[in-house]
């Protein structure tokens, strides 16, 4: 397709005028060759036409250079405003300035990189670049002389002043460029704020560094292997444990040779880590630990733990030491074993707790000779916590005492619990201590016949001086009291009309006995003496049992039918009654429970009689106060006889009695009796009689609101 270029253009219209000016002269010379005027005239038009077609030809050209013309400068002016604006809206500094540091143009982003409002405000204020603008003029001075051995530079980074006192990191590309006319060189180039990458850097440096001294003072042996490179990198507690220096492995490779000589170990260990690590893309996760037997720098074998971490193309290795941990968990296997034998064969009674996190002790363990001790197999326990193993202890300060030894709160703990269940019941003495980390054995015996005797030599204690007391206040209760008693009977005596020496006395004093005798009637006096003396009697009578304290008794001991015996203090008992607590022996069920074949027993009959006789009454008396009546008051009688004694029980289903009082039955003056209704002697007399006179034991068992139960042992040996 033809293109009208002005060259193409001229040389057209010469090569047509060309053919014009030639064919037209022939074609004229031919025709008027015979017609000089014509031809003359024909010359002269063909002039003008090759005038007229010359001048609207050049015309139409210059119209069309014309529009030509200002079509392009149309769009020069276009691109030049396309240009400015993005110069002006740039996002990045762009910038046009003399070597010598003086700016020749500059975009607002440059000026906003600084701290400046807009390019003029910049402009006006920077007049020397290196020393307005740069944290260190030097930098300047190198750009420049990179530019000038160059021509050019790229992402050269500077710290550069802003407006407001601060600094910014900046990157500039640019270009030394030489004016075509003038020659004047200058820079142009581009200058992007850095500020966030550099404090990322800055930050992810810092992080680096962090990360390197903490492996560093780490106290764990820790190597960085580099999957790109094979590089490996230990920490001094990696040299500390193994041995190797850095130097001895800069690779991985070498790692290999020297901690696993053995080739087939060597093969597995680095198939092994192939597999881990073959996959281009970092997993980013922790690999779960193992164990590997290590060779040291000596030639050593360690069991060493590998928890190992994969981060980017960097494995993290921690090394733990396990060889003395394999050492003592064989030892404390070992110690288990014999800590196991030893139970197991221990002639104490043992459980063994664990504490768990939950805060809980949970059955473990128990010996034979805790079966055999409580009667139960401890097999069903196996598993259960401490109160659904042993629910009785719920309400106690047991299992609290027993978390505080597990976890350490309380040094080992002795003491002594009663327990009883469905099926274990009895007295015991506990030991509890801690034998590790959240371990607690408890060591246990029964005590129950030990609290009997303690309880016994307590109260043999206690009555053997009490007696001496007794005795020595029964004797100087004695005289006076004699003379009281002595004294109102003579009053009474001496008032009495019927006899002759009162009479002749009265009549000699002119009184009339007879109504002196109606006076003190009248006046009650003679029912105040009878109280005096009735009181005195009463109280002589506690003198005497207070003597039978120290006094052995004097009645000779023969063999006794027990049976017998029991029979006629029930005899007794029957024409028994109380007007106050309203009893009545006739109406209380007896119940007999005699051994067949009971042997006779040697005592002092009258004595065993009395205690079984205040036994019996006492039992009468606490039965009034029994909780429940649905049912008669019961009293029961039970002989029995072993190798060498005879048990002799008096049981009742009265209101029982609490611990606190159980305890104190025997001691003198102790009465729970209302003021007037007893002594508190009654007991105290009896056990003295069974004790001291007889040399045997007398126990009492009770509990509350089912009544009581005392146990009369006498030898069946001679006095």
């Amino acid at each position: 397709m033809f293109n009208p270029t002005p060259v193409r253009v001229a040389v057209t219209y010469a090569v047509l005028s060309a053919l014009w000016i030639f064919t037209s002269d022939k074609l004229m010379g031919a025709l008027f060759a015979n017609a000089p005027r014509l031809l003359i005239l024909a010359s002269t038009l063909k002039g003008w036409i090759f005038v007229v077609v010359t001048a609207i030809l050049l015309y139409m050209a210059l119209v069309r250079v014309k529009r030509q013309a200002e079509s392009q400068g149309s769009a020069v002016r276009m691109a030049e405003e396309r240009l400015s604006h993005l110069v002006e809206t740039a996002p990045i500094g762009i910038f046009r300035s003399t070597p010598e540091g003086r700016f020749l143009f500059a975009n607002p982003a440059l000026a906003r990189i600084h701290g400046y409002a807009d390019a003029a405000a910049f402009l006006h204020a920077v007049t020397k670049i290196g020393e307005d603008l740069y944290a260190d003029p030097q930098r300047r001075i190198q750009l420049l002389e990179r530019l000038r051995e160059h021509g050019s530079v790229y992402n050269f980074e500077s710290l550069r002043k802003r407006s407001d006192g601060g600094t910014v990191w900046v990157s500039t590309s640019a270009s030394m460029v030489a004016d075509p006319l003038t020659g004047e060189q200058s820079i142009h180039g581009f200058t992007v704020d850095i500020s966030t990458r550099k404090h990322a850097e800055l930050l992810l440096r810092e992080q680096e560094e962090y990360s390197r001294r903490l492996i560093e003072a780490s106290p764990l042996p820790i190597a960085v292997t580099d999957l790109s490179t094979g590089s490996l990198s230990i920490n001094p507690a990696f040299t500390r444990l193994l041995g190797y220096m850095p130097q001895d492995v800069p690779m991985i490779d070498s790692w290999w040779t020297q901690a696993y000589p053995d080739p087939d170990m060597r093969e597995r260990v680095r198939r092994d880590w192939d597999n881990r690590f073959s996959s281009p893309e970092p997993s980013g996760e922790t690999l779960p630990p193992t164990e590997r037997e290590v060779t040291d720098k000596t030639g050593k074998v360690h069991t060493i733990g590998f928890h190992v971490a994969r981060i980017g193309r960097l494995v993290v290795a921690m090394l733990v030491d396990l060889s003395e941990r394999i050492r003592s968990e064989e030892a404390l296997r070992g110690s288990e074993e014999r800590f196991r034998s030893i139970v197991e064969s221990s002639p104490s009674a043992m459980h063994l707790y664990t504490l768990e996190q939950s805060g809980e002790l949970r059955f473990t363990l128990a010996n034979p000779t805790a079966d055999r001790l409580l009667g139960i197999t401890h097999e069903e326990l196996y598993g259960k916590t401490l109160l659904q193993a042993f629910p009785a202890l719920q309400k106690t300060h047991i299992p609290e005492t027993y978390l505080r030894v597990a976890l350490g709160e309380l040094p080992p703990q002795s003491f002594e619990t009663t327990y009883k269940d469905g099926v274990i019941s009895g007295t015991f003495e506990v030991h509890a201590f801690r034998t590790g980390e959240n371990m607690l054995v408890v060591s246990f015996t029964e005590i129950s016949e030990r609290v009997r005797l303690r309880e016994l030599m307590v109260q043999t204690e206690k009555m053997l001086s009490v007696g001496g007391l007794a005795a020595g206040v029964a004797h100087e209760i004695n005289n006076p009291l004699a003379g009281i008693l002595q004294s109102v009977q003579n009053i009474l005596r001496r008032i009495e009309p019927e006899l002759p020496a009162n009479a002749r006395a009265a009549q000699e004093a002119g009184l009339d006995l007879a109504a002196m005798r109606r006076y003190l009637e009248n006046r009650e006096i003679l029912g105040f003496l009878e109280a005096i003396r009735h009181s005195g009697e009463r109280a002589a009578r506690i003198v005497q049992n207070m003597l039978s304290f120290t006094r052995k008794s004097s009645s000779r001991h023969v063999p006794t039918d027990m049976a017998e015996l029991l029979e006629n203090t029930l005899e007794i008992a029957a024409t028994h009654y109380d007007l106050k607590k309203k009893y009545d022996f006739r109406r209380i069920e007896i119940v007999r429970d005699y051994q067949p074949g009971m042997p006779k027993v040697p005592c002092s009959p009258q004595e065993i009689q009395q205690v079984v006789f205040n036994l019996l009454d006492n039992a009468a008396q606490a039965g009034v106060d029994r909780p429940v009546k649905d049912e008669p008051l019961r009293i029961t009688l039970r002989l029995r006889a072993g190798s060498d004694y005879a048990a002799l029980e008096v049981e009742d289903n009265g209101p029982g009695m609490e611990e606190d009082v159980r305890k104190k039955v025997f001691e003198p003056f102790f009465t729970t009796k209302d003021v007037g209704e007893g002594t508190g002697l009654g007991l105290s007399v009896s056990y003295f009689i069974v004790t001291g006179n007889h040399h045997g034991t007398f126990q009492v068992r009770s509990t509350p609101g089912e009544g009581t139960t005392f146990i009369i042992r006498l030898p069946l040996g001679g006095e």
